[in-house]
């Protein structure tokens, strides 16, 4: 009875071991040697591949590489002007006691000859020279008049020269003249431009108002009606 269920047994075990090595076999593993073999792989045929159908087949669109960014170079540096002051009459002001009509220009230059001889020189030039070159239109002005002793630095070639030409003459004049009322006492540094187009600076120098490089002597020689006549101790040249 022994005899036969062993003889069971054995052929169970060979029935086991050759379902196993036939498993083992097909997924190529050598029970032999324990190494795996590799599976062959599928040949294909290149003639069988199906070719690109062009009308379905979306179009392959390149890549654009951005171009390298360009080194920035440095700004260069711009040289910024010096502010400046203002022009103080670079518009003209009305004048203050006619708003819509500027007033006529009347000045009585014998009464500021007698009020104040160190403008004798000056004002003998202003009376012979063109009023209207020198009051050109109805309105305030401020004349800022040399001294006698300032004429003192122009050589006897130079003052011929001067005030022979009429044209020279009104030029020189109108340097010393400009449009608007200049009150010394209330213009700290600005500029202002003469009625011959050039511009002068009005500053004080910590002691003294000045004209360019010119120093105030006396303000309002005569009471200042629309025009404002100020003495100082140097000539004005362009």
């Amino acid at each position: 009875m022994l005899g036969e269920m062993e003889c069971a047994m054995k052929a169970l075990l060979l029935s086991v071991l050759l379902i196993l090595t036939i498993q083992l076999h097909g997924a190529g593993i050598d029970l032999k040697g324990g190494k795996s073999r590799p599976i062959a792989q599928a040949q294909v045929d290149p003639n069988q591949v199906a070719p690109l159908n062009p009308e379905t087949t979306p179009p392959v669109t390149p890549v654009r590489q951005k171009p390298a960014p360009k080194p920035s170079t440095p700004a260069k540096e711009i040289d910024k002007p010096e502010p400046q002051e203002p022009v103080l009459n670079e518009s003209p002001p009305l004048d203050p006691l006619y708003s819509r009509r500027p007033q006529a220009v009347i000045i009585n230059w014998d009464s500021v000859e007698k009020l104040d001889p160190e403008a004798s020189y000056f004002v003998d030039k202003i009376k012979k020279a063109d009023h209207l070159c020198l009051f050109p239109k109805n309105g305030v002005y401020t004349v800022f008049l040399p001294s006698n002793d300032a004429f003192k630095v122009l050589t006897k070639e130079m003052e011929e020269s001067l005030f022979n030409d009429p044209e020279k003459t009104c030029m020189f004049l109108r340097y010393h003249i400009i449009y608007g009322s200049v009150s010394p006492s209330k213009v700290f540094t600005t500029r202002a431009k003469t009625l011959n187009g050039n511009v002068v600076k009005l500053h004080h120098d910590g002691k003294n108002f000045m004209i360019n490089d010119a120093k105030l002597v006396r303000e309002n020689i005569v009471a200042p009606t629309n025009v404002s006549i100020h003495m100082i101790d140097k000539l004005l040249i362009p």
